[in-house]
């Protein structure tokens, strides 16, 4: 199969709606599908980020094909030396956050966090990568189902889904890099030193770029419109989630496995059906497709490099001062607030959305001129 120019639109629409999500006003109503859920349960906002591991499963099964699925030295290679690169990057974006915030002063490695979005990336992709490499699918299969099993067995015997600094996924952090690095994430009660992209959760993560790329490869061995076993496929999950969350909640800040089966069975029915409406069938007018399909190629064709771009942007934000106020709270008061009200929010809405804008302007001449940084 050809290149596939739905899963550079789905990738695109994902990191799109991850940086209307990170850039949100802080401080200001935000609409409830667009915050993550405080504890159990799932809003669209907790699907961005497994969307795109699931992507990055899928890209696995396209760009190793060129290695045939065999384990040589090229290819050991560049997986080793793109999960050490992002993980570097991972960490670098921390220290400069954080510089930029003001929060530390130079290259202070006190408040260092070891995890997150990028350090989770880059683990889950190349851990999952080398075994796409050793090992059959159908092994890969027992693996998932392995490693979705026994991490769901340990999260219910050790209190992994209650939000107290009791929880297995708080303590293993805690234990292994200390409590200042690693986040602090907001549960029902208050905020606890417990990381959504700690290192326990990246059993459940790696199972879940697994899922992306087996899911890959059933895509490479399908020609002309059978999209019937992927979407079998899609639907299991989704409803294996579902019918298994009153036994093991569905809860994106311990990585559950029931987020993991549900998050990728939607991702498996979305990417399915733009397939179908994109490779395939591509109805309706030539320029009505562009409209929405444009955008989203430009957030696909540099993903990484525009989602560093809005974390930097979102920071830089918060230190500009305009009449004694940081400038996104200047922004609401004088102009934002005085229109839609206090409790609405539309601000929030609007103030993502400029960013999300920026970051638009400043891919699209890098897709214009097929410039790709790739990472």
């Amino acid at each position: 199969m050809k290149r596939l120019e739905s899963l550079d639109i789905m990738r695109g629409l994902t990191v799109a709606l991850m940086i209307l999500v990170n850039t949100a006003l802080w401080g200001t109503p935000v609409y409830g599908q667009l915050g993550h859920s405080l504890w159990n349960g799932m809003t669209a906002a907790d699907l961005v980020f497994p969307m795109f591991m699931f992507i990055m499963g899928v890209s696995v099964s396209f760009s190793l094909k060129r290695f045939n699925y065999s384990p040589g030295k090229a290819a050991v290679g560049k997986i080793l030396k793109r999960t050490m690169l992002i993980y570097i990057i991972g960490l670098a974006l921390d220290l400069v956050e954080k510089g930029i915030s003001g929060a530390i002063d130079g290259l202070d490695f006190s408040t260092l966090r070891f995890t997150g979005v990028l350090p989770r990336l880059a683990f889950s992709y190349g851990i999952a990568s080398l075994m796409a490499l050793y090992f059959s699918r159908r092994a890969l299969w027992r693996f998932v189902v392995a490693m979705l099993t026994v991490y769901a067995v340990i999260l219910l015997a050790f209190k992994g889904f209650e939000p107290t600094v009791e929880n297995i996924v708080s303590r293993v952090d805690v234990a292994v890099f200390g409590q200042g690095h690693i986040y602090h994430d907001w549960v029902p009660g208050g905020r606890i030193p417990l990381d959504p992209e700690g290192l326990f959760g990246l059993l459940p993560s790696v199972a879940h770029v697994l899922i992306g790329y087996l899911c890959g490869r059933i895509l490479l061995e399908r020609s002309g419109m059978n999209l019937t076993p992927l979407l079998l496929v899609g639907a299991l999950l989704t409803i294996l989630g579902l019918g298994l969350d009153s036994v093991v909640p569905i809860n994106k800040k311990v990585w559950s496995p029931t987020f993991v089966l549900v998050s990728c069975g939607l991702g498996i029915s979305l990417l399915g059906l733009l397939i179908y409406a994109v490779d395939f069938k591509k109805t309706g007018a030539k320029w009505l497709n562009r409209v929405w399909m444009q955008p989203a190629e430009v957030f696909g064709a540099n993903p990484l490099f525009l989602y560093i771009l809005s974390s930097l942007l979102g920071c830089v934000m918060w230190r500009i001062e305009v009449g004694g106020m940081v400038l996104p709270h200047y922004l609401y008061v004088n102009m934002l607030e005085p229109v839609f009200g206090p409790e609405s929010a539309m601000p929030s809405l609007i103030y993502a959305s400029g960013i999300t804008a920026v970051c638009y302007l400043v891919g699209l001449p890098l897709y214009l001129k097929k410039i790709y940084i790739k990472i």
